[in-house]
């Protein structure tokens, strides 16, 4: 499965994301209070302390276009969200293998050595994107520069 429509954030970004949609949703149910525009002190009250509006006939239709409205501000918060996230920069880590050595061979190493790495040299690299799982991949030269060919898209559920 591709990663490509994922959206990845963090809960700092999340969160102000929710806030600010919570702040323009309790202006905008305020001014309609304000304007007298379908909604009760009571029912503006209940909303702002989280609970849900009253369900006879009159009043579902008042629910009907508030719960329209914070749909609609809610898909503008995502699509916000989405482009925000589409412009952040992402680090990208390719490892190829790993050694676990005690600290006095870490210490006598000198320019030249080698070190043996936990795979074989036709193995795949792990790739990494903000530290996560993202692909595998086969090292290659390209233009003089180390690269390395996706040869896997890790699904999320690996």
């Amino acid at each position: 499965m591709s990663k490509a429509n994922s959206v990845s954030i963090s809960e700092n970004e999340l969160n102000s994301v929710v806030n600010s949609v919570k702040d323009v949703n309790t202006k905008n149910l305020q001014e309609d209070y304000k304007l007298g525009v379908g909604i009760s002190k009571a029912e503006l009250e209940k909303v702002l302390k989280g609970s849900s509006l009253s369900e006879d006939a009159s009043e579902s239709i008042v629910k009907s276009e508030y719960e329209k409205k914070i749909a609609k501000r809610r898909a503008h918060a995502a699509e916000v969200l989405e482009k925000m996230n589409a412009s952040l920069p992402r680090t990208i880590s390719v490892i190829y293998g790993s050694a676990t050595k005690d600290a006095s061979f870490v210490a006598g190493l000198k320019q030249g050595d080698s070190i043996s790495l936990d795979r074989l040299s036709d193995q795949t690299a792990d790739i990494f994107v903000n530290g996560s799982l993202f692909a595998r991949g086969m090292l290659e030269v390209c233009d003089g520069h180390a690269s390395v060919k996706i040869v896997d898209i890790v699904s999320e559920q690996s």
